[in-house]
């Protein structure tokens, strides 16, 4: 028996730039996507280090060329290529460094349908599942993304808002109090039928939404995308998989390398980080309403907001209040005419307001309507 110490590691603060590519070549009827950053040291406060102004193609074993555009920063991407998936495709990236990346060739895997998406509740949260199969039993490995978004209502309701130095009815375009937050899977989700007779996919968790989020408040929605694997490609993003979501304990595996497909042809000496895959994808969506199931809801606990009023003299002879100005609090209505007594010089206006987080859902999301939502 000892006292506990806490071990504090001691983290790298070299800052290797390696580059990662994430992507899909798609050989089906959708863009093409390609995403490059580069590494950061984990204390590091730059989450995100967009890779820019570099030259990236899809090339086949036929000698045929497709340009990639970067359409935002890292962001390279192509209109639906309609590729043969008689051929094999690799991807050629060439940075502002000098140096220059090649994949090796891989074979198209097309992904058959997504059966259906389906979601059970457990009573303190919905599991969502999806289900599929390949008649031909030759699709064999999975892999899935998905993307959620959820309708949000700000929990105080404010119809005024503080533009061009003055108090204003809020309008359509401005308002602050519906919002559409989105979000993307952040765990890499496989499964596999390899040791099974039948390609046959039952069942397969994507995700869990407990009711203790606002998520299922009032509508929730998912898109569900079905890649297809090769075996190479499974293994990758198994060990992936080991390496970020499952250490912890003195059981779990110890960290490996991931075999890549991947390799810097102007210097092998140095690392990149990805896996290239070929095919079509295939999606499904679904929407949830509140009253899809039936429990007393918890969600988010906002009994922190609430109202408040400050008394000040009148605009035209003194600035709003600086609060307002600075936009450290929200107008939720109106002035109001104070009566200090009605008529002297004394008389005051009176604010309404409450914090910005608990009156502006577009601090959280966005108050533009998705094009799918219905």
């Amino acid at each position: 028996m000892s006292c506990k110490k806490p071990y504090n590691t001691l983290a790298t603060t070299t800052n290797y730039n390696y580059l990662v590519i994430e992507g899909l070549i798609n050989t089906g009827q959708d863009s093409t996507i390609f995403k490059l950053s580069r590494t950061v040291p984990i204390a590091s406060s730059i989450a995100n280090n967009p890779e820019t102004g570099a030259t990236v193609t899809v090339e086949n074993d036929k000698n045929g060329i497709y340009v990639l555009r970067e359409i935002r920063k890292g962001i390279y991407a192509a209109a639906p290529l309609n590729l043969d998936t008689a051929h094999m495709y690799r991807l050629r990236v060439k940075t502002t460094d000098g140096k220059e990346y090649l994949s090796n060739f891989v074979q198209a895997k097309n992904s058959p349908p997504i059966d259906s998406v389906q979601y059970e509740f457990t009573g303190s949260a919905e599991n969502i599942y999806s289900y599929t199969h390949d008649p031909k039993n030759s699709t064999r490995y999975y892999r899935w993304e998905y993307q959620e978004t959820y309708l949000f209502y700000s929990p105080i309701a404010s119809y005024y808002i503080f533009k061009n130095n003055s108090i204003v009815p809020i309008n359509a375009d401005d308002q602050t109090q519906v919002c559409y937050i989105s979000d993307t899977s952040s765990t890499v989700i496989l499964n596999s039928t390899a040791k099974l007779t039948q390609d046959i996919i039952y069942k397969n968790p994507i995700t869990v939404v407990p009711i203790t989020l606002d998520k299922l408040k009032v509508r929730y929605s998912i898109l569900v995308k079905q890649y297809a694997l090769t075996a190479d490609a499974y293994n990758y993003y198994q060990n992936l998989k080991k390496n970020t979501e499952n250490l912890g304990s003195i059981f779990d595996a110890q960290p490996s390398a991931a075999k890549t497909n991947i390799r810097c042809i102007s210097n092998p000496e140095v690392p990149v980080l990805g896996y290239i895959v070929a095919g079509s994808i295939s999606q499904k969506r679904i929407f949830i309403d509140r009253s899809d199931f039936y429990t007393s809801f918890v969600g988010v606990d906002y009994s922190y907001c609430g109202t408040a009023s400050i008394k000040y003299k009148a605009p035209k002879r003194s600035p709003y209040p600086a609060i307002i100005t600075s936009g450290a609090e929200v107008p939720i209505d109106s002035l109001i005419a104070g009566v200090d007594p009605p008529g002297s010089k004394d008389s005051a206006f009176i604010i309404q307001y409450a914090t910005a987080e608990c009156t502006n859902c577009t601090l959280r999301g966005s108050n533009k309507k998705p094009a799918f939502w219905k």
